[in-house]
């Protein structure tokens, strides 16, 4: 008897876990926008201005880290992505955490609102290490405003998906938007993780920091704790506001695509070194042509 319990409570689990899988993927196909980046095509650079980023849009692109030893490979990318902002007059920063009380994975969350709240950038982008520009030939500003387009309205903030099937939004590229909206959002998704004092709450009172370490017991990967799942439960509740496209934009794992940006989100060191060492030296002589050229040394050493 016990043994027909145990195996109806097994196909219940089962079942259980199949209906929430099918909802949950079918939400996110509805949700994410069905464009794709096309570097071929010039539809990017045709579709109508974005009113409040018409005149000489400032533009913020931010990459940071906490690390006693940076990755080799972050050193080509913020590179790269200095490269890119030079082209279109966009601002470049990097920003070098130590000894935070924010755990490495809200560095972002934290940047992005303060540069927000200076109010001397229109449009603040975050890069994680692992991601960077792979079309120079077209701006950021022209990107969203395409995406716009074909949503029928101006987004606040905007995501590329997630590669996984059960979370929308991945966190590695994002965009904001310097509105009311967009600054109530960023303020939120930070009050997750800390107050006004820089003190840790929320979702961050789970992290400790021992021996210099970040540490989560019991966490799951980008589960409520990291910025990500805290994100992804906000998504939703703002689906006019918050755009979360295909992955050919902010979110592609491989360049084969050509896609807008890549993010070598699940590579090993090794790989991601390759990638991004491979496309600075291919970008290298364009650099130098254009007086674009960055030292790969020159944010990390």
């Amino acid at each position: 008897m016990r043994t027909g319990y145990v195996v109806l409570l097994v196909l219940l689990l089962l079942t259980y876990a199949a209906i929430t899988y099918v909802i949950v993927t079918t939400r996110k196909s509805n949700r994410k926008q069905k464009i794709k980046h096309n570097t071929n095509s010039n539809s990017a650079t045709e579709v109508k201005t974005v009113e409040n980023l018409s005149s000489g849009p400032r533009v913020l692109v931010i990459q940071d880290g906490d690390y006693e030893k940076y990755p080799e490979f972050a050193s080509y990318t913020t590179a790269i992505n200095a490269a890119y902002c030079r082209k279109w007059g966009y601002t470049y920063t990097f920003k070098d955490h130590k000894d935070s009380n924010v755990p490495p994975y809200w560095l972002k969350v934290v940047d992005v609102q303060e540069a927000l709240n200076t109010g001397r950038y229109d449009l603040v982008a975050y890069v994680d290490l692992d991601a960077c520009f792979l079309d120079f030939s077209t701006p950021l500003v022209a990107v969203i405003s395409r995406i716009d387009t074909e949503k029928g309205n101006i987004s606040d903030m905007y995501f590329g998906e997630d590669c996984t099937e059960l979370t929308m939004a991945n966190t590695g590229v994002f965009l904001v938007r310097n509105t009311q909206l967009g600054r109530l959002l960023m303020q939120t998704w930070k009050s997750m993780c800390v107050n006004s004092k820089g003190e840790r709450q929320n979702a961050c009172s789970a992290w400790d920091k021992i021996d210099n370490k970040w540490t989560c017991k019991y966490c799951e990967w980008a589960g409520r704790e990291y910025e990500q799942g805290t994100l992804n439960q906000l998504v939703d509740l703002f689906p006019d506001n918050v755009a979360v496209v295909d992955d050919s934009f902010f979110s592609s794992k491989k360049s084969k695509k050509k896609p807008f940006m890549i993010h070598a989100m699940s590579a090993s060191p090794k790989r991601r070194l390759e990638i991004f060492k491979d496309i600075y030296v291919k970008l290298s002589d364009v650099f130098k042509a254009q007086g674009l050229l960055v030292n790969k040394d020159e944010f990390i050493t």
